[in-house]
């Protein structure tokens, strides 16, 4: 058996051609689980990237409320940078100076133990103080207007008599407690 010139350049025509498509076939294919593996994990990012996105588009109001929620602080607390000893101090001055200022006569202060909670430290502050019950009220309308705020924790009225004196005389002991971001 005889194969002919033109026979045989045509078979390895169709030889190259059908090697050539099994190449880009083999070849698609893995492009296209390639795609498909893509097109699943941009599905599995896209909620992700969304809500980052509109995260970002709610940064402005984060930005407000944290600037909201740090100027509170800042009414309530005391700052982390000041020492528990000066936060003391510094409230004991308030303190004697609005019950003196409301009338009373501070008998004696003392700063308390200082106690540790979530992120705070509370600083507690007792004062005994003698006037009447104007000055009570006086000082009780002040304490709020503090600041940083002052929380009144106890307090204690007694009635002292006093023989020679018009109006009646109190004894007040009250504690109160300022909040100090802990560092």
């Amino acid at each position: 058996m005889r194969v002919k010139a033109g026979s045989s350049a045509l078979f390895a025509i169709g030889s190259t051609l059908l090697l050539v498509t099994l190449i880009i076939g083999v070849a698609g294919s893995l492009m296209l689980a390639r795609s498909q593996s893509a097109a699943d994990q941009l599905q599995a990012v896209e909620p992700r990237f969304a809500r980052l996105l509109g995260l970002q588009g709610e940064r402005r109001r984060f930005e407000q409320v944290l600037a909201q929620t740090t100027e509170i602080l800042q009414e309530e607390a005391y700052a982390a940078d000041l020492g528990s000893g000066r936060v003391g101090a510094d409230m004991q001055q308030k303190l004697r100076a609005a019950s003196e200022a409301a009338g009373f006569t501070v008998v004696s202060s003392r700063i308390g133990t200082v106690f540790t909670h979530d992120g705070f430290e509370e600083i507690p502050l007792s004062l005994r103080l003698e006037g009447t019950l104007q000055n009570l009220e006086s000082m009780l309308q002040a304490l709020p207007a503090l600041r940083p705020a002052l929380h009144l924790r106890s307090l204690s009225v007694t009635a002292v008599s006093r023989r020679r004196a018009k109006k009646s005389a109190l004894r007040v002991e009250i504690v109160v407690a300022a909040a100090r971001l802990s560092s």
